[in-house]
């Protein structure tokens, strides 16, 4: 039988709170869910020599002057990117979702 374990990272506790209290999210052995800056715990997962097979970056940027509303900018940086290398090694993967901007007229 297939273990998935899921580290989630979201700055926003409200996320958290909505999950679990209408979504009935548990922590448990298989999740565990972080709250605090998502390009910090990278930083510091990387620096112990923590390991996943997967990182999945969903975040979003609400600026309307940027291109794309997610990611941000400052994770696609490349030292980022680097250290996202150290945590998924050579055998890991990256998701990343991007949504292009639209421009609307009414």
């Amino acid at each position: 039988m297939c273990q998935i374990r899921v580290t989630a990272v979201d700055i926003d506790p409200t996320i958290l709170e909505v999950a679990t209290e209408y979504f009935d999210l548990v922590q448990d052995e298989r999740l565990e869910v972080y709250i605090r800056d998502g390009l910090h715990f990278i930083k510091q997962a990387a620096e112990k020599g923590t390991t996943f097979q997967a990182v999945l970056f969903d975040v979003d940027n609400k600026s309307p002057s940027s291109a794309i509303s997610c990611p941000p900018a400052q994770f696609l940086e490349e030292d980022l990117l680097r250290q996202v290398k150290t945590l998924i090694g050579d055998q890991g993967t990256v998701k990343l979702g991007a949504v292009p901007q639209q421009q609307c007229c009414v």
